[in-house]
């Protein structure tokens, strides 16, 4: 009969690759992707390295492994925000914003995922995360089609249109520092109504100020 892991040794197995890949991501989240090494997650995590590699096959699944960690929760936080009750302006927005403010707010993070050179294995994962947000704008856009809210157009251009543009504008430049610019507030609003802007609302749709109440993180 061949070997099956028990419940509790699938828990313990997962238990100790979620403490590598955690180790990883606030290695990306200080540091960037440079800061990545084996030997140095396999110390933060309090593990040999060859723990690593029983878990991760090389540096390049551990790179990925961080990304998606990272990645999938902005996303997550982006699209619960986008979820609440509303019309599509008004939901779009919201995922605009609190997208953008995460952003400002985790500087160095959101460089990370976003734009920072890392190699083949983070570009794919990278293409994979940006079409996670062009789904989402995607979606609401298609509703505001369904309810005649916006004018008929391509939903997958002018979700694809946002993505690029809030990519773009938040990361353009490389970042070494979450350090806030006292502009941040000025300039989040200046880039959701730019954005908003390029969405054929049937009726013009005034950039309210919606508060994210977020108490950080990123892109």
């Amino acid at each position: 009969m061949p070997y099956r892991r028990t419940t509790q040794v699938q828990a313990r197995l997962q238990a100790t690759r979620d403490r590598i890949v955690d180790a990883a991501v606030r290695r990306l989240a200080t540091s960037g992707w440079a800061a990545i090494s084996v030997a140095g997650v396999a110390r933060d995590a309090q593990i040999a390295t060859g723990t690593v590699y029983r878990h991760l096959e090389d540096k390049d699944a551990l790179l990925a492994a961080a990304f998606r960690r990272a990645a999938g929760r902005e996303l997550q936080v982006v699209t619960d925000a986008a979820s609440t009750e509303g019309p599509p302006a008004a939901r779009l927005e919201v995922a605009l914003r609190v997208f953008a403010d995460r952003a400002l707010q985790g500087r160095r993070l959101a460089y990370a995922l976003l734009a920072e050179p890392a190699g083949a294995a983070v570009e794919a994962e990278r293409l994979t995360y940006r079409a996670g947000y062009r789904a989402l704008f995607h979606d609401i856009l298609v509703d505001g089609l369904a309810d005649r809210s916006i004018q008929d157009h391509d939903a997958e251009v002018v979700a694809a249109v946002l993505v690029g543009a809030m990519s773009e504008a938040l990361v353009g430049d490389p970042v070494t520092s979450d350090d806030a610019s006292p502009d941040d507030a000025s300039r989040l609003d200046a880039l959701v109504a730019a954005c908003l802007r390029a969405v054929p609302f049937a009726t013009p749709h005034p950039t309210t100020l919606v508060s994210t109440d977020d108490p950080g993180g990123s892109a």
